[in-house]
């Protein structure tokens, strides 16, 4: 019963990350990531409770041989389960920020943030979508809302040159110049690297 639910639950994520028709929302992804360390752990307890089964027959010698193999191949499979997962989640934030590309060069930045967002909803450790976001709320003259983003972005890249452009521009609109000063009288002192906007 244990290898059977285990194999359910493994075919059920298995299925809906590959099902390009349908992307994963970004709830049931947090669910996934969640979920997937816990099966892992699920399938190594199985295993061991399979490695204890008595073998005293044939029958009983081949039941466990069967049961070894099936909790194997669950194992296999829930270990591919996070590449998987991977690859979604950056599919899914990928369609997301060129959606959010897209409204920009169309000068419709409230669809651009919300497009953002999404993206950010789905992964919250890229820099680049808090930049790119600041720049919506920038066009918006949105500068509280632009400074935390661009205060997000330098917190998870603190080479990311766009962030400081962004938080030095939007320090000096809502008028914090000394601020602003200092970070711009220091660029010598951040490693710089290319990010696209």
């Amino acid at each position: 019963e244990l290898l059977f639910q285990a194999a359910s639950e493994i075919e059920n994520i298995d299925t809906a990350l590959n099902d390009p028709a349908k992307p994963p929302k970004p709830d049931l992804l947090k669910e996934f990531a969640t979920r997937i360390p816990i099966l892992d752990g699920n399938v190594d307890k199985l295993q061991l409770k399979v490695d204890n089964v008595g073998a005293s027959s044939s029958a009983a010698r081949a039941r466990r041989r069967e049961l070894t193999e099936q909790s194997t191949a669950l194992s296999e499979r829930v270990h591919g389960l996070p590449a998987k997962l991977m690859a979604a989640v950056d599919s899914a934030a990928s369609t997301h920020k060129e959606a959010g590309n897209a409204a920009y060069k169309r000068g419709d930045f409230d669809a651009a943030i919300k497009a953002y967002t999404d993206a950010i909803s789905v992964d919250r450790k890229n820099a680049t979508f808090f930049s790119n976001r600041c720049a919506c709320y920038q066009a918006k003259s949105m500068w509280t809302q632009a400074v935390a983003d661009a205060r997000e972005c330098l917190s998870l890249d603190v080479s990311y040159a766009k962030g400081y452009k962004h938080l030095v521009n939007s320090l000096l609109r809502i008028g914090q110049r000394d601020e602003a000063r200092a970070l711009a009288q220091a660029p010598q002192t951040r490693p710089q690297s290319a990010h696209s906007p």
